[in-house]
């Protein structure tokens, strides 16, 4: 079954169950299942492969047809949620990888692509606290300037 952007949408924000809206998130960020059933507390794993199943049947994937469905669920999230979908989900399905839209320009600020740099970011945003602060970011191309700065922006706007 295909399904277009507004049919996965209506699924996404209607349909799930709460258990299934957190059970997701992990799964898409490339935890096994007995990750997935620590981190919520359940004694074992089928919890979270249950959950799974029933959130493949949702989206059009039933497990009984779709042997692969895990993977067509990554898939899917990676085509109208990428930045939900880690490459770690992403290597479980290696034929999917080629798929996936690699980035061109700045990233959103919730984007799975970004890589973080912890001590360049951390005292960026401390120097912005700063009355007067000038900050020179300087790399060769396609490095992540914009993305770091657009970061740089909220975080100011946001401790004003």
């Amino acid at each position: 079954m295909l399904i277009n952007q507004e049919n996965f949408e209506k699924i996404y924000q209607d349909e799930l169950t709460p258990k299934q809206k957190k059970v997701l998130p992990l799964f898409l960020a490339g935890q096994t299942d007995e990750q997935i059933a620590k981190e919520l507390g359940a004694t074992h794993r089928s919890t979270a492969s249950h959950q799974l199943r029933n959130i493949s049947t949702k989206f059009g994937f039933p497990p009984e047809t779709e042997p692969d469905y895990r993977c067509n669920l990554i898939e899917m999230f990676a085509k109208y949620k990428p930045e939900l979908v880690s490459v770690k989900a992403l290597e479980k399905c290696g034929h999917i990888i080629q798929n996936i839209r690699f980035p061109e320009g700045p990233e959103p600020l919730n984007s799975a692509f970004y890589q973080e740099r912890s001590p360049i970011e951390s005292r960026c945003y401390i120097a912005m606290k700063e009355p007067g602060a000038l900050i020179r970011i300087k790399a060769p191309k396609q490095m992540g300037k914009t993305s770091l700065l657009k970061r740089i922006i909220a975080e100011a706007k946001k401790s004003s």
